[in-house]
């Protein structure tokens, strides 16, 4: 008879016996036999974090050309935003090819301003000014609860806290339209309950009251909501109100939140 166990159970004992708590490292087999086998497990993450999306295509298109993508690793998650150039079908090939390519860079383990370096001096080389796309790179490290910012073009983004709202803005151009030394990196120190917010030009773009930035700051700054769901939910629907509830633009609002992992201590699993 086969004798299998559950890695999360050897991280169960493990736990108890070290006095942290450890969880199974990604990318490992869920049970285990009797054969020889390496495992890996980390210190259970300081914060948990909960993230969402909202997005609606242009009224004249069937498909947005805008990209996005979370990317969750064991002591970390990335928001990645791209808007290609145009709009349709065009326009989503330009940004989906930025966002797999980013993806890849930040899984291999290279920081927001190594990839943005790279995807920037690619565009350049490839001198199509067709095809560039704004790109938005934020990554949120789960045990020091660091943000890591650095944007190529695009909207401003925003950090909701209790009692603030901070904005994440950068001069510099889409990609391949700016020099490497252009490119910046800005890190921010996130507290539970905070809420990094990510857009697209599209939701603060032909606002005709003015200043599409400068409101959508003050509005999520009104706003008593703790859920990204419902975040990203109310400031699209806040942005399609705002023009008139035309779309003229692909919109995108991506969302997360980090909270303080309550279960962390050993006490609660003893």
């Amino acid at each position: 008879n086969k004798i299998m166990i559950a890695v999360v159970e050897i991280a169960w004992y493990l736990s108890v016996l070290m006095e942290i708590r450890l969880w199974p490292q990604k990318r490992i087999p869920y049970f285990v036999e009797q054969e020889s086998v390496g495992l890996e497990f980390v210190e259970e993450a300081v914060f948990v974090c909960v993230a969402a999306a909202a997005c609606a295509a242009g009224e004249r298109e069937s498909v947005s050309g805008e990209s996005y993508s979370f990317l969750e690793t064991d002591d970390s998650v990335a928001m990645i935003l791209s808007d290609g150039v145009g709009s349709g079908e065009s326009a989503a090939r330009d940004s989906g090819r930025i966002v797999d390519l980013a993806e890849r860079i930040l899984d291999a383990g290279l920081g927001p301003d190594m990839a943005m370096l790279f995807l920037n001096g690619m565009a350049g080389a490839e001198g199509d000014e067709n095809r560039m796309a704004t790109l938005d790179l934020c990554r949120i490290d789960l045990y020091r609860g660091e943000c890591e910012t650095v944007k190529a073009g695009g909207a401003a983004g925003f950090i909701k806290r209790s009692d603030r709202v901070e904005k994440i803005q950068s001069r510099q151009l889409p990609l391949g339209m700016s020099a490497s030394e252009d490119i910046s990196e800005k890190k921010w120190q996130l507290n539970s309950g905070d809420l990094v917010i990510l857009v697209s030009d599209g939701v603060v773009q032909n606002w005709p009251c003015g200043d599409g930035e400068y409101l959508l700051e003050q509005k999520i700054a009104s706003l008593n909501v703790s859920s990204p769901v419902d975040l990203a939910n109310l400031i699209l629907r806040y942005a399609i109100r705002q023009c008139g509830g035309k779309i003229r633009d692909d919109m995108t609002v991506l969302v997360t939140g980090i909270w303080k992992n309550e279960e962390r201590e050993i006490e609660d699993i003893e």
